[in-house]
Parts: C-alpha cells; sequence; structure tokens
C-alpha cells in the first residue's frame, strides 16, 4: 500500500481518499505529514445539521426545519445520528 502512494512505482497528480472508522488502528507510516495532507473527522449529527437537512430535502416546507429538528433530538433522547443515517431517512421517504 505504501509504494502505491509514493514508492518507486507511485503515479503523480493523483488524490488518494483513505477512508477508516478506526483511525488509531492505521500505522502511523501510513498517515504520516507528506503522505496524508489532510484529515477530516465526521462528527455525530448536531440540530443544525439536521435542520439544515430538512430544508434541502423538503425545500417547500423549510419552515418546518426547526420543529422537525427539534422533534427528532427529543425523540433521540441523548442517543448519536450519523448524517449519514438521518440522509438515508429522507431518501426512504
Amino acid at each position: 500500500l505504501l509504494n502505491s502512494l509514493d514508492g518507486i512505482g507511485a503515479a503523480t497528480g493523483q488524490i488518494f481518499v483513505l477512508t477508516t472508522n478506526e483511525r488509531h488502528n492505521l500505522d502511523e507510516a501510513l498517515i504520516r505529514h507528506g503522505r496524508v495532507d489532510l484529515q477530516v473527522e465526521f462528527m455525530d449529527c448536531v440540530p443544525e445539521q439536521a435542520a439544515a437537512m430538512w430544508e434541502q430535502f423538503y425545500p417547500e416546507s423549510a419552515d418546518l426545519a426547526g420543529r422537525f429538528s427539534e422533534k427528532l433530538f427529543a425523540a433521540l433522547a441523548g442517543r448519536q445520528l450519523s448524517t449519514a443515517a438521518l440522509q438515508g431517512f429522507f431518501v426512504l421517504r
């Protein structure tokens, strides 16, 4: 894997996207500076994101976004929700 990123046979001018759910298990040699230039952590959904997603999926009823978000997080009662799971909910409805 390391040779494909920056070894003798590596292609230049390409962007690689690495994803993992367990960053702490990756070898530091794989994610050192110069090899991985940007790391982005996606956190769980917050009420503002849920409202913004509502507005994107239901622009004709954007005025209900705040109410949806409030009721959603009240129903979750402290449990976490990913934005991917919320998007899946919207897509299926």
